[in-house]
């Protein structure tokens, strides 16, 4: 009898650490999440860059062709 009460104390304690890890984890997947959207974030913002670096060769060549113009 007494030990099915340690056993049982044994499981009891087991199932406590599983769920102090399951805890861990879902805060290292919500950290994951939080990382991923700033990551997304930082790719947009390096996307909208470009597109402006992209209109300022743009101008710089038209601004040429009229150098070359005169």
């Amino acid at each position: 009898m007494i030990l099915i009460l340690k056993v049982m104390k044994l499981i009891q304690k087991g199932m406590k650490l599983i769920l102090k890890d399951m805890k861990l984890i879902l805060k290292g997947m919500k950290l994951i999440l939080k990382n991923m959207k700033l990551i997304q974030k930082g790719m947009k913002l390096i996307l909208k860059g470009m597109k402006l670096i992209l209109k300022d060769i743009k101008l710089i060549l038209k601004g040429m062709k009229l150098i070359l113009k005169i």
